[in-house]
């Protein structure tokens, strides 16, 4: 990897080796910092993930910029970067000790005094988990200005291009941190297992860099280094300026806008194929991150193609939507898998660019690895922000194609000032407003044909999902069907409407002033409880705001739930919901995630069950949604968690429901027998119609004490549960 004359060539390895393992650490925190911010702050999966990937941007192109000045002033770039990895071996501990330490109370109150003024709950999440990860993420964006430095002042590398091999190496690692995170180290240890992982990576790194110090010559004084063109022999293109940057450095922001935008559309849209496992994010960002590594290092072997690059790569994101409407539709499983490659096919391109661009230029290359970073981080920046919460609330096919747009106008603005013809000026003028055309005539389609290529969907998109209604009036969110659109008598016996009827039944023969359900939906379990005249008020919290147009636009298919006078809905996250809002309720019931759903731990964990329990009045129930798909495993895990919180338990339905509660839950016949005996409430006579007292004595399962050999339950720490396979390899070993 160096060049002839250079530094010893072990040198250099253990500079890619300490790269590799710096990156794979990157990755490992910033996985399990998806899942901590959305513990801690609340939220969609999107919101959380746009949250953590934002900072983790900000921070590179802050870290970035800094050392980018200071680079080339660096007495000793070896002693620096070890100081840098040491420094986050020490930060990312302090992160860990943090997410640790139980501040749930003291967030919550800090979120109540800030709501008290006025400030927007998303707003507060955003500042609150960037502050929280701002510093680690800014040192993360120091090491390769650094590590460039060391390679060309103390390892003697001469080639400009071996920047986009350090870079290649680093990614590479960053590759493996999210895979096996994502995969295997977060299902199998937990969180703080993960993070204490990557700390300790860290301080190999800087241990390693350490050694290398003492093993290393005095560094070259900076005014040493050699002019341009002995340095780069690659560098043939002459850049322009504009204004204070050059072209290279205003493409290279709009690159990152459109690099970081497009892989924000693919954290929306890949759910919709593959379903919102706990796997997805990290196997979205696993596979970007690869094909923009290999891009990144084919970029060196390649002439100058930035103008063709950008083309191909625009080309590729336009058509993206249209591949993924294959593959939801028609694709086969060979087929499928040669249309899921595709989706990756920009993320090489983007590579590309990017070591192209840099290469252009470089001159200084700690300084102008830094600027490049910081700049092309920043424009990521925007492109996360656009993408997810403006991008959110339109049709999700738009953002791919704006982003194309904006990459074909950015080639195009290029090749304009690389060119002194007239002619070809007014060329590209002319394309550049029949391609702009052509994606403003999209957008007036918008809600009419491109939503519907086969009439099947209607879409609602929010930037927390993307929701759709079929044909059939099946209720999908993020590629997983929900629930189903009653024609006013069809949802009488679901599960949805059992959500409702079972906790009714386990209730005291009492008034019940106050009932909240967990996860609206289409509004059957809400709308069944209004009906009941046992039941005073019923409060809904809801996290997907773009539940709000299915419920204006269908109203008799959702009960009416939206303006019935009995009910309130409030579009937030259950868990802070509770927290914030110390109201007490006699009936709770939640039904808002299958359980290999990414997320589902967090409304099923230790701590979030003893949150409900302060919210549940005396002699009031919880019911429980569990749908385990007859994973058996699964059920073991849920009832060990729920017995570990609440003293009382029963269970329906073969563990697809429990009721829960601190006082004894009665569901016998006598109980039964006196709750329908009541004739003036409208649900009684409702169940008493769809159900005889023998089927629904039938709903509740026979004892069974499997679940007591568990020996694990689900904790914000440890979220098992969302991996049913893995769950049911462990199992194996509790029996």
């Amino acid at each position: 990897m160096n060049d002839s004359n250079n530094a010893p060539c072990s040198s250099g390895n253990w500079l890619f080796l300490t790269l590799f393992l710096s990156g794979f650490a990157a990755l490992i925190n910033q996985v399990v910092w998806q899942r901590s911010i959305k513990i801690f702050l609340g939220g969609a999966d999107a919101i959380c993930s746009m949250l953590v990937v934002l900072a983790f941007m900000l921070g590179l192109g802050i870290g970035s910029l800094i050392m980018g000045k200071k680079a080339g002033t660096l007495q000793n770039p070896i002693r620096n970067l070890a100081q840098l990895e040491a420094a986050l071996f020490i930060v990312n501990l302090l992160v860990l000790a943090l997410l640790r330490i139980d501040l749930g109370d003291s967030i919550f109150a800090f979120q109540r005094a800030a709501i008290s003024i006025g400030v927007p709950i998303k707003l507060l999440y955003a500042i609150t988990g960037i502050g929280v990860l701002i510093i680690p993420c800014s040192l993360m964006g120091m090491i390769m200005p650094v590590a460039s430095e060391v390679a060309y002042r103390q390892l003697q590398f001469k080639n400009s291009w071996l920047v986009d091999h350090m870079f290649f190496i680093n990614t590479l690692g960053s590759f493996c941190g999210a895979l096996f995170t994502g995969f295997k180290l977060l299902p199998f240890y937990g969180q703080t297992a993960c993070l204490i992982l990557a700390a300790s990576l860290n301080l190999t790194s800087s241990m390693i860099l350490a050694n290398m110090k003492t093993r290393q010559g005095d560094p070259l004084p900076s005014e040493s280094q050699v002019e341009v063109a002995s340095k780069n022999e690659v560098q043939t293109h002459t850049s322009k300026q504009w204004w204070f940057l050059r072209d290279e450095e205003i493409a290279t922001f709009f690159l990152g806008f459109v690099s970081l935008g497009y892989e924000m559309y693919l954290f929306r849209v890949i759910p919709l194929v593959k379903e919102p496992l706990p796997y997805t994010f990290s196997m979205i960002l696993s596979f970007y991150l690869l094909s923009w590594a290999a891009g990144v290092l084919i970029a060196g072997h390649l002439k100058d193609i930035v103008l063709s690059a950008i083309a191909v790569g625009s080309l590729a994101i336009f058509f993206t939507p249209f591949v993924i409407m294959y593959d939801r539709i028609v694709a086969t499983d060979i087929s499928a898998i040669f249309a899921e490659a595709s989706y990756y096919i920009p993320c090489v391109i983007f590579g590309i660019l990017f070591g192209q661009l840099l290469n252009r230029f470089i001159s200084n290359w700690g300084a102008d690895v830094g600027k490049f970073m910081g700049l092309n981080t920043l424009g990521s920046c925007l492109g996360i922000v656009v993408t997810t919460m403006i991008g959110g609330g339109i049709y999700h096919a738009f953002n791919a194609w704006i982003l194309a747009l904006i990459m074909q106008s950015v080639g195009i603005w290029l090749f304009l000032r690389s060119s002194e013809h007239e002619t070809t000026r007014k060329y590209c003028g002319i394309g550049t407003s029949v391609v702009a055309f052509f994606v403003l005539s999209l957008f007036a389609v918008e809600g009419s044909v491109m939503p519907h290529v086969n009439l099947k969907y209607i879409t609602y998109s929010d930037p927390v999902g993307v929701t759709e209604i079929t044909s059939g009036g099946n209720m999908i969110w993020d590629g997983l069907w929900h629930s189903e659109l009653s024609d006013g008598r069809s949802h009488i016996g679901s599960n949805n409407w059992m959500h409702a009827v079972i906790p009714i039944l386990c209730m005291p023969d009492t008034f019940i002033e106050d009932a909240l359900v967990i996860g609206l939906g289409t509004g059957i379990t809400a709308g069944t409880l209004v009906k009941s005249s046992q039941i005073g008020k019923v409060r809904s919290y809801e996290i997907n705001k773009s539940l709000d147009h299915i419920l204006q636009s269908f109203p008799k298919e959702t009960l009416n739930i939206l303006k019935h006078p009995k009910s309130e809905i409030i579009w937030q996250d259950a868990r802070s919901g509770l927290a914030l809002d110390e109201k007490k309720f006699q009936l709770i019931t939640q039904q808002p995630l299958y359980l290999k759903q990414a997320g589902s731990s967090n409304l099923l964990s230790e701590e979030y069950l003893r949150s409900v329990s302060k919210r549940l009045a005396d002699n009031g129930v919880f019911l429980v949604y569990a749908n385990s798909q007859n994973n058996s495993a699964q059920k073991m895990v849920v009832r060990k968690t729920l017995e570990s919180v609440f003293p009382f338990c029963m269970s329906f339905m073969d563990g697809y429901m429990y009721v829960v509660s601190r006082s004894p839950v009665v569901f016998t016949r006598e109980s039964l027998t006196k709750k329908l005996a009541i004739t003036t409430d409208a649900l009684i006579n409702e169940i008493k119609a769809a159900h005889s007292l023998e089927t629904l004595l039938k709903l509740q399962d026979p004892p069974n004490d499997a679940w007591k050999k568990c020996p694990v339950t689900i904790t914000d720490d440890y979220p098992v549960l969302e991996y049913p396979n893995e769950l049911l390899e462990l199992s194996k070993h509790w029996r």
